[in-house]
């Protein structure tokens, strides 16, 4: 197949520009949405029997859900964090809907996995607290490496600039 010499040089100007600026972000990138659409923008937090680690993630998640527009405070109604030895499930950490109203979600549930977490550091369970509390933000998985959000055994501490933007969206 022949191509022609401007398409060349508009592929080459495309690739060049991807390589100085990056490549444009988009709601894509997050692999699936989140669990729920929050049902305002302000969020109580309240733990139940959290270990220190377990502490530690919520209030890390609390402050990273903080550089967003959504408000947070401590309370009673909206995202409630537990941790216990749930097994050697697979999954370090769940986050659940408990009362759906449509798209939007009136409770959540966090669960951190302490049997999957085990003896990790407290900065990893501060990665896990941004990536669950990032799911009641309707936030799904990231590719990027340098987001919270990525799934896997990675353990990045913050949300990126596409995430606060994605949480931002759903106001």
């Amino acid at each position: 197949m022949r191509i022609s010499s401007a398409r060349i040089a508009a592929i080459a100007g495309c690739t060049a520009v991807i390589a100085v600026f990056g490549a444009p972000v988009s709601y894509a990138d997050h692999q699936f949405k989140g669990t729920g659409l929050p049902d305002s923008s302000t969020q109580e937090f309240q733990g139940h029997s959290l270990t220190a680690k377990g502490t530690a993630a919520m209030k890390h998640g609390k402050q990273q859900l903080e550089r967003s527009k959504i408000k947070t405070k401590w309370g009673s109604g909206d995202i409630h964090f537990f941790d216990g030895k749930y097994g050697k499930t697979g999954w370090f950490g769940q986050t659940r809907c408990e009362v759906r109203s449509g798209p939007k979600c009136g409770s959540f549930s966090i669960h951190f996995n302490q049997s999957e977490m085990g003896s990790r550091s407290t900065s990893a369970w501060e990665s896990l607290g941004c990536h669950e509390v990032g799911h009641t933000g309707d936030l799904g998985h990231r590719k990027s490496s340098k987001s919270c959000m990525i799934d896997g055994n990675s353990f990045p501490r913050n949300y990126d600039a596409h995430d606060l933007w994605a949480i931002n969206k759903t106001l």
